[in-house]
Formats: structure tokens, C-alpha cells, sequence
């Protein structure tokens, strides 16, 4: 249990241009933004040390959002004269999407995170965020938790910058430096060459993956919830959706479920009610587009239902 959690988000900040099956668009920071702004909407004290790059066009934007604040730490925030990548997303009317990046930003470094940090979430925006060798030598000398949030090392680049699955030729070994692993089920495919992933399906990938390092598994089911595995997949929870009223974006919903786990996580040490107050959260952020509803979540939260009871399946 720990009062006040010193917490690293590792990985790209990008510039989300949102296009939905409407007609309508939205432009807003993303990336790693949707962790930090979850972590600022919850902590009360410690410490929040984001690791990215912002290019010199979304600089007083980041400012804006982050910098101003006591809890943040921007010592390993890398400027860059060049504009910032731009992550553009379209969605279809069945709600999945298509993803294309402007540039490949340059590798991040975790050299300035020290050990006197509880716990670094590593969300691999880009999929080129760090290499395996960088976070195995990373592994070799921190002592506390890593949070691989898998992300896009599922997603490999067409010579258009479009994004497409596939099986990354390392995922052994990124998924062995870390103590808790989340990914969705598109994600978890990739590793598995199963889709349309039944619980059995996904406790037995789980099983593979605690077997690499990672005692927990976060495996999430976009509208039918989430599962989580625990104790190496000796028990296995299902935590039904939330429903929500008004539902407008999902973008950044992984994001937010994966820092509020976290953070409750260091605090309380408890798995499970850890799990139910993120599912909350990111049930809660898909009723907002962008950043500025993280500054009421509470009072959205507060006006959902509680939804079901987890369900423990093995």
C-alpha cells in the first residue's frame, strides 16, 4: 500500500484527429494525454512524470493540460522543434476503426526514470515508443512495477502510414519485462491467430502470457466488458459492461482503464476492486470526446449505474 504513488507514463504523445461514421470530427491531444488525464483526475498527492516528445506546435497545449500542475514532473518531457506526429483515426458505423500516423516519431529513452518510482505505464502508442532491448535494461535496474499497456506493438505500417494487426516478431520478449499486461481482444489475437476470442480462448493466451513474467492480465472486451486474470491465471474474473446513456467516443477508454487500475492498484492493493473502479472510469470516458470531460468524470461517474458484480470464471 502506498499513500502517495510516484507513477512514470511512458510512451507518444500524439495529436488525435478524430473522424466519427456521423460526419463529425474532433481534434485533441492523445496518446499517453488520456493516462495523464485520468491520473489527474484521481490523485489526491504524489508524484505523475510523463515520458514523451511534444513538437513545437502542441507545446502550449500540453502546457495547458499538464504542465501547470505540482503533481506533474516534466523532466523527461523531450521538445522537438519538429510538429507534432498526428495520429488520425476514422471510425465506422460498427464501431471499429482505421488508424493512420503522419510520421514515426524517434524512440523514447527511460534513462531518467529512477528507482524511487513506484510504478512506470508503458503504453506503447506508436509501437516504436522503446525497443525490447531498452525495456529489458530498463527491467534489469527498476525494482518497482511495469504496466505494458500492449497497445500498438499488435499494429503494424503500410507504406501509407495506415495501420493494420499482425503478430509483432517480439512480443515475447516485451511482455516478459513487465508485471502487468493489458490489451483488447483484437490485441490478444495477434498473439493467439484466434479471433472472435471465448473466455476459454482467452484464459488459455492469458495462461501463456503469465508464463513469459506478468502476474496480471488485463484483457479488455470493449462493450461486454473486461476480463482479468490474477495470481498467474489461478483465479480469472469477467466484469460486465457499465451501460451508459450517451455514448459519444471511445477513443482513450483503454488509456483511462488502464491508469486508474494503476493507480488503485499501488494504493489499495486490491486486484479486483481495482479493476471495478477503472471499468467505472472507462465507461465513463466514453461519454466525452478529448480531454476537458476528465474535469467532471466524478460527477459522471456518480450519475451511472453500478452495473453488474464481477463474475468469477475459473
Amino acid at each position: 500500500m502506498i499513500v502517495e504513488p510516484k507513477i512514470a507514463v511512458a510512451g507518444h504523445l500524439v495529436a488525435d484527429e478524430i473522424f466519427y461514421a456521423g460526419g463529425e470530427r474532433v481534434s485533441a491531444l492523445g496518446g499517453i494525454s488520456y493516462n495523464l488525464a485520468a491520473l489527474l483526475s484521481i490523485m489526491k498527492s504524489g508524484k505523475v512524470i510523463p515520458v514523451c516528445e511534444i513538437g513545437s506546435d502542441k507545446e502550449d497545449l500540453y502546457e495547458e493540460y499538464f504542465g501547470k500542475y505540482d503533481i506533474v514532473d516534466s523532466m523527461a518531457v523531450r521538445k522537438t522543434a519538429l510538429p507534432n506526429v498526428v495520429n488520425r483515426l476514422v471510425y465506422n458505423s460498427d464501431g471499429n476503426r482505421e488508424e493512420w500516423n503522419s510520421r514515426i516519431p524517434e524512440r523514447l529513452s527511460l534513462e531518467n526514470i529512477g528507482n524511487d518510482v513506484d510504478a512506470v505505464l508503458v503504453n506503447f502508442i506508436s509501437g516504436d515508443d522503446f525497443s525490447a532491448d531498452e525495456l529489458s535494461e530498463f527491467r534489469d535496474r527498476f525494482s518497482g512495477l511495469i504496466f505494458c499497456d500492449y497497445h500498438s506493438l499488435a499494429l503494424g505500417r503500410d507504406s501509407d502510414g495506415k495501420r493494420f494487426y499482425r503478430k509483432h516478431p517480439e512480443w515475447e520478449r516485451y511482455l516478459s519485462q513487465a508485471d502487468i499486461v493489458q490489451m483488447n481482444v483484437a490485441e490478444l489475437a495477434t498473439i493467439s491467430g484466434v479471433g472472435g476470442l471465448s473466455f476459454g480462448n482467452i484464459i488459455a493466451v492469458c495462461s501463456m502470457i503469465h508464463g513469459l513474467r506478468p502476474d496480471i492480465c488485463i484483457i479488455t472486451l470493449g462493450r461486454n466488458g473486461l476480463v482479468l486474470s490474477v495470481e498467474k491465471g489461478r483465479a480469472v474474473y469477467h466484469l460486465p459492461p457499465i451501460a451508459v446513456q450517451n455514448e459519444v467516443d471511445p477513443t482513450g477508454c483503454g488509456d483511462t482503464l488502464a491508469a486508474v487500475f494503476l493507480y488503485n492498484y499501488l494504493l489499495s492493493g486490491d486486484l479486483l476492486q481495482s479493476a471495478v473502479t477503472a471499468n467505472r472510469y472507462a465507461a465513463a470516458k466514453v461519454t466525452f470526446a478529448g480531454l476537458d470531460g476528465f474535469k467532471s468524470i466524478d460527477s459522471i461517474i456518480d450519475n451511472m449505474g453500478k452495473g453488474a458484480e464481477p463474475v468469477k470464471i475459473k
